[in-house]
């Protein structure tokens, strides 16, 4: 996003949330310094819910280092409500990257979808992958509808599951 202003204020929406449902990393605090350097990203969608506000997805990545000095990227993902620069914090979607004691990476996708109702969904793609025994990707779509200011599940299913053989 290339007005800092608004990155700024998009940036600290996501100190609104409770990242640890949906944090790999334990929902471990980001350092206050790096959402000054990072890179913020706006995805404007229609109005999901039906209350004539339109939601929109915020991708925040940024690079820090670790207290031990390795540095590492991550990006976090949520869903926001309302224009800009009004915006209000929904929902936490995911988190990309690698974190310390935690074999692979992950990453979120997300996107619009209409369900056979006609009614619009998020559909969340988490993949994790790159560890483990079978250093095989686990890939999950949460398909999600938003109802009364919540995020309500769907339903969920795996895509190119783990083919270990023991």
């Amino acid at each position: 996003m290339s007005n800092r202003t608004l990155a700024r204020r998009l940036a600290a929406l996501q100190r609104q949330l409770t990242w640890a449902d949906a944090d790999v990393c334990n929902g471990e605090p980001w350092p206050e310094a790096i959402t000054k350097k990072a890179e913020v990203r706006l995805s404007c969608w229609p109005d999901l819910d039906g209350d004539a506000a339109p939601e929109s997805v915020v991708s925040i990545r940024a690079e820090f280092r670790q207290p031990y000095g390795e540095s590492v990227t991550r990006t976090r993902t949520f869903l926001v409500s309302g224009k800009g620069p009004s915006w209000r914090a929904v929902a936490p979607l995911g988190v990309d990257g690698t974190c310390p004691g935690v074999e692979g990476s992950h990453s979120t996708a997300v996107t619009v979808v209409k369900l056979a109702s006609g009614k619009l969904a998020l559909a969340v793609e988490t993949e994790s992958g790159g560890g483990g025994d079978c250093d095989e990707e686990f890939n999950t779509v949460s398909l999600l509808t938003w109802k009364d200011g919540k995020l309500i599940l769907v339903g969920t299913f795996q895509i190119d599951g783990p083919t270990c053989v023991d």
